[in-house]
């Protein structure tokens, strides 16, 4: 891409204590193709050696934004780092992740074509601890000759939204600074799932307005450092979950004859969440959701069946064998099954 006058991209990368990641993010970033960029590294509160890693790096494009206080939630983090970006477009990347190489090149280029869009999304590939390629996200298909197409299920409308058929990436997401501007900041009443709403607040102003590309730009390390894979953090966080839950049934964009969808959201958040928790073997805290999901008013028996007849599957299987299941029939909420997954993601 000509790189002569073009837009700035600002990126925003909350951080604590991922000093041992560091380098490879910032390499990641350093190896776009597209080159007029800032990286804001926004350090909360980090007590290892964060900031020495950063230093390495002499390019005055890495912007270092220590927090003034442990801020805690991801939401206040990136918060403060929008509230310090230059860039005409604003994208955000985790501290433990890395892009692909031409990853802004391909989210800029729609916003480019097409001044009416708020923004644009791709996809993320999923990689093991270790940053091996696993698979893309499931709204994505691999083609035999290379790259991506859409699901033929895939669709961006509420409906698919209301039923987690549809999922949304800040760090595969580009918005124009101008969009941000309109949609304020951040809400940090949520302790997680704040990209989930404020996804769904910039598409409340128009679905047409945000373009999805299907391709991935990302790769998503899964490891049992993070955040998500946190059993207790996870269990807590649950809260959090029937929050946006009840904030996105109160939209008054989502349509009274879809509002029988949130039953389905509530189970497939509940049991995901179990999921994630028995495969790390806290049963006890499996066995707790489960539970909760029986009792919830707002689920009904049949819907809970379900969602959740796996679980409980898991939750009484030793747990060697429940491995063996997860590993052959652990796709529970993939809503199409992918007939290969290639072990390299296309640029």
């Amino acid at each position: 891409m000509l790189q002569t006058h073009s837009p700035l991209i600002s990126i925003v990368m909350p951080s604590h204590n991922s000093g041992e990641y560091l380098e490879v993010v910032i390499r990641s970033v350093l190896a776009q193709t597209y080159l007029h960029w800032e990286l804001l590294i926004v350090d909360d509160a980090s007590t290892d050696n964060t900031q020495a890693v950063v230093s390495r790096f002499a390019d005055e494009r890495i912007r270092y934004i220590p927090a003034p206080e442990r801020l805690g939630r991801p939401s206040k983090v990136r918060n403060l780092g929008i509230r310090n970006a230059k860039g005409d477009f604003i994208t955000f990347m985790d501290a433990d992740d890395k892009y692909m190489e031409n990853a802004l090149e391909v989210l800029l280029k729609p916003l480019l074509d097409n001044p009416a869009l708020n923004a644009s999304m791709a996809f993320p590939y999923y990689c093991d601890s270790g940053l091996n390629p696993l698979y893309p996200q499931k709204n994505i298909v691999p083609l035999p000759e290379g790259g991506y197409q859409f699901h033929p299920d895939f669709r961006l409308d509420w409906k698919n939204i209301c039923s987690q058929r549809v999922s949304f990436f800040f760090c595969c997401t580009m918005f124009r600074k101008s969009t941000i501007e309109t949609l304020g900041p951040l809400d940090e009443e949520f302790a997680n799932g704040e990209d989930f709403v404020y996804h769904v607040k910039l598409l409340k102003l128009g679905l047409e307005k945000v373009h999805v590309i299907p391709t991935c730009t990302y790769w998503y390390r899964n490891h049992p450092g993070s955040i998500t894979k946190n059993p207790e953090r996870a269990f807590k966080n649950l809260e959090t979950h029937v929050k946006i839950v009840n904030w996105l049934f109160s939209q008054k964009e989502i349509p009274r004859e879809l509002h029988y969808l949130k039953a389905h959201n509530l189970s497939f958040r509940f049991a995901t969440v179990a999921m994630m928790l028995a495969k790390m073997n806290r049963r006890d805290l499996a066995r707790q959701i489960i539970s909760q999901a029986r009792n919830h008013p707002e689920i009904p028996f049949k819907i809970w069946v379900k969602y959740f007849y796996k679980q409980v599957i898991r939750v009484n299987m030793p747990f060697g064998l429940m491995n063996l299941y997860s590993r052959y029939f652990g796709n529970d909420y993939r809503w199409f099954n992918q007939s290969s997954t290639p072990k390299q993601a296309q640029n």
